[in-house]
């Protein structure tokens, strides 16, 4: 059972750290590796479940958690009929999505790497070798994702690396426009405006630089 409603699933090999000292960790043949989905919801956590075991009962991993009395406890806001219908927004921090987890992406080439993207208008990069949790306790310096890139000004409903440039983003959002970036100098990348909300996003499989934009209107080819 998931906390709220799936939005997005990524399967990928890497065993999240919270489970690294696990027996039942992965694949005992193939030490390293195993068999996991990433969900997103309309949490803003990442729930990292374990497909190697059935009926499991917890997510082997949740990135971007805060402490405990943050996770999973919306404030309404309004009065009356309205209180129910209108949700506040969890304030943005650089280390966990204050809002729904639309896309994410695992980066086949470095699989320890996972991007996110949010309806709170950021792409947010994990590295599952290490502490998801963030307690909010300012103890924890090397919790939570690793960047945080604010390159939209609407929400960012897909992102996607590419698998012939591990470093390079692909990212598409409401705000109609599309970005390509490296992960290491965001600042820097190209961007593109599409005419309507992007809805999803894939790079062509035979051209490393040319990719495809799903929106409101017909699909298009972009190089």
């Amino acid at each position: 059972m998931l906390p709220n409603f799936p939005l997005c699933l990524e399967w990928l090999d890497f065993p999240p750290v919270a489970m690294s000292t696990s027996s039942e960790t992965g694949n005992p043949a193939t030490p390293g590796f195993g068999n996991y989905i990433a969900v997103g919801t309309l949490d803003p956590e990442i729930e990292i479940w374990s497909l190697d075991v059935l009926d499991a009962m917890y997510p082997a991993s949740v990135l971007g958690r805060p402490d405990v009395t943050k996770t999973h406890v919306p404030t309404p806001v309004g009065t009356g009929k309205k209180k129910r219908k209108k949700m506040k927004q969890r304030a943005g921090e650089k280390r966990y999505h204050g809002d729904a987890v639309i896309g994410r992406s695992w980066n086949k080439s470095q699989r320890n790497l996972l991007a996110s993207a949010s309806a709170d208008r950021t792409v947010k990069l994990w590295d599952l070798s290490r502490s998801p949790v963030v307690n909010g306790d300012g103890k924890d310096d090397e919790a939570g994702a690793i960047r945080s890139f604010d390159v939209h000004k609407d929400k960012v409903q897909a992102v996607q690396w590419n698998a012939a440039e591990p470093s390079v983003l692909l990212t598409g959002s409401y705000d109609r426009t599309v970005r390509t970036f490296d992960s290491r100098a965001p600042t820097g990348g190209v961007g593109a405006a599409v005419g309507s909300d992007v809805e999803a996003l894939r790079w062509d499989p035979w051209e490393n630089y040319g990719f495809y934009v799903r929106s409101i209107h017909p699909s298009t080819f972009l190089s």
